[in-house]
């Protein structure tokens, strides 16, 4: 079984996301709320409001709920496909 973090790679590599993307998206499945990111990744919450409008664009969504439930999506697909083998 994969953990959380694997699927979050897997997740952010399939809908192509940069390695600065990826570590903001990551920030967000660990429930990090957005000043919190920006101060750990030395950002403003400008950049991080960019950084966040590009996930969206790449995940074909447009919020940070409809984002995890894509997240969620996928896991479960994953946990699917893995039973299915």
């Amino acid at each position: 079984m994969s953990s959380l973090s694997d699927y979050a790679n897997s997740f952010s590599q399939s809908i192509g996301l940069t390695k600065r993307e990826r570590e903001v998206f990551q920030s967000l499945v660990d429930k990090r709320q957005s000043h919190l990111v920006s101060y750990d990744l030395r950002v403003t919450n400008r950049t991080l409001k960019h950084y966040m409008t590009k996930i969206f664009e790449k995940a074909n969504v447009v919020s940070r709920v409809e984002l995890i439930l894509k997240f969620a999506d996928f896991i479960v697909a994953g946990i699917v496909e893995h039973d299915l083998d």
